[in-house]
């Protein structure tokens, strides 16, 4: 089983399944969600990530997530609250190895703080760890540039066959 909480200087990156499994821990989170999931935030993922989410909906809009693939939570580790998440969806390949599939989004209280590129560096070095990952993608949109720079300095190089005028498309392979 692929385990993929890791740490960076400033995040920890902790398994949702995890904490949603320990009520203090989970009422915690789902409380903290609705600050998290801002409109604008949420403006540029997919139209099933993006409804808006209350205290009363946290909950639903976190399973719905954890049925999909893996989510991890990313918090401070001065404030211990958290500041983004990290969507991950495994695709196994023929020989034991996985392609993974990514996507985040943080607080748009700490964007420009360097968090997403500390957050893909991290996620990068994690993955080299395991011999199990062969690759990594992401997409994001063509007018997202400070998120596209994110994922070139953190190594990943444009598929252009994948993407569209819409949204641009990157690959990491190990």
């Amino acid at each position: 089983m692929l385990q993929f909480g890791f740490e960076t200087d400033r995040l920890n990156a902790i398994d949702v399944a995890l904490i949603v499994d320990q009520p203090a821990l989970a009422d915690e989170f789902y409380a903290q969600l609705p600050l998290l999931l801002t409109r604008n935030v949420l403006k540029t993922l997919p139209p099933h990530f993006s409804k808006d989410v209350d205290l009363a909906g946290a909950e639903k809009w976190t399973a719905d997530r954890l049925a999909e693939g893996e989510l991890l939570a990313l918090r401070d580790k001065q404030t211990a609250k958290t500041v983004g998440l990290l969507f991950l969806f495994v695709l196994p390949l023929d020989n034991s190895k996985f392609d993974l599939r990514i996507g985040y989004l943080f607080n748009q209280n700490v964007w420009g703080q360097g968090l997403a590129s500390e957050l893909i560096k991290g996620f990068v070095e994690h993955c080299r760890s395991m011999a199990q990952i062969s690759s990594i993608a992401g997409g994001v949109e063509t007018d997202n540039i400070a998120s596209a720079r994110v994922l070139e300095k953190a190594g990943f190089t444009s598929d252009e066959a994948q993407s569209s005028p819409d949204v641009a498309h990157y690959h990491l392979e190990f």
